[in-house]
């Protein structure tokens, strides 16, 4: 592999950014030459999502120019140490770098928020939707991409954060429910649900005994039964092809109790005699007053 462009330029440097060629404000390096890399910097300053970057936008606003300048052409072996190097050389002048890294191979998974940072971050993503679009290209960027393996010890942290996890409070609970309220799985999803519950496991004798010991003694409340009754009802017409209204099951309940027979009124309403029974016995749609 050559070790220069067609111009001489050398591939392997590492560069700082600047706008006067003196005053450095970010170091990095690269395997494709300084100006390439140049431009691939001036792209992304066009969305900028980290400090050098914004950095670039604002002064390509200001119509200012940002220069590029080699600080040290090395090898592909020992370029990370000498980007790392540079750092702590130039921070160590009072030169105030945008890097958010110490620099070397690590990159950014190293790199730790500030909670200042993270406030600033989850109050511009409070009350943000993704479009049907984005929601699309997403699906397609994650579609036949492996799960990462979760070990014992991630599992053991995950649930040592659930044990101390405050409860929903009640308005977290209602924007829930008004966000699920009327939601319906289209059939490719219900397809996906059910084949991946086929590929899970079987629970253990352990786990179920630890359900079994936790359930104990819970007790449903009237409205969580309800709201059980009316997802079974709406369940078992979906799979019926039925459709029923609260509606028709008012008027079934009460021409049932002024003594029109099960059978004229399951011919009346087009439904089958026996989930014609249920709803004027209770038994079904038992939410409905």
């Amino acid at each position: 592999m050559d070790q220069a462009t067609s111009d001489g330029e050398p591939l392997c440097v590492i560069y700082a950014l600047s706008i006067d060629g003196e005053t450095h404000r970010y170091v990095g390096m690269t395997q494709i030459g300084a100006q390439a890399r140049l431009r691939i910097h001036l792209k992304t300053g066009r969305a900028p999502t980290l400090p050098s970057a914004r950095w670039i936008k604002k002064h390509r606003l200001l119509g200012h120019e940002i220069k590029s300048v080699v600080l040290e052409v090395c090898t592909p072996e020992t370029i990370g140490d000498r980007e790392a190097a540079w750092i702590v050389l130039l921070r160590g002048q009072g030169f105030d770098l945008l890097n958010v890294t110490v620099g070397g191979r690590g990159g950014l998974p190293g790199h730790v928020h500030s909670a200042e940072a993270r406030a600033k971050m989850s109050a511009r993503m409070k009350g943000r939707t993704l479009d049907a679009e984005w929601r699309a290209k997403l699906s397609a960027a994650n579609a036949g991409r492996p799960g990462r393996p979760v070990t014992e010890a991630t599992r053991q942290k995950l649930r040592a954060a659930h044990a101390h996890r405050a409860p929903m409070s009640e308005e977290q609970k209602a924007r829930q429910s008004a966000a699920m309220t009327g939601r319906k799985l289209t059939a490719e999803h219900r397809a996906a649900l059910v084949a991946g519950a086929k590929k899970r496991p079987p629970q253990s004798e352990e786990t179920r005994r630890k359900r079994s010991e936790t359930l104990q003694g819970h007790r449903l409340s009237d409205d969580a039964k309800a709201k059980i009754s009316a997802a079974r009802s709406r369940y078992e017409a979906e799979k019926r092809g039925l459709s029923i209204t609260e509606d028709m099951v008012r008027g079934i309940r009460r021409a049932s109790d002024a003594g029109v027979p099960i059978s004229a009124l399951a011919e009346r309403f087009h439904l089958p005699y026996n989930q014609t029974w249920r709803i004027a016995r209770r038994r079904s749609w038992a939410h409905v007053e």
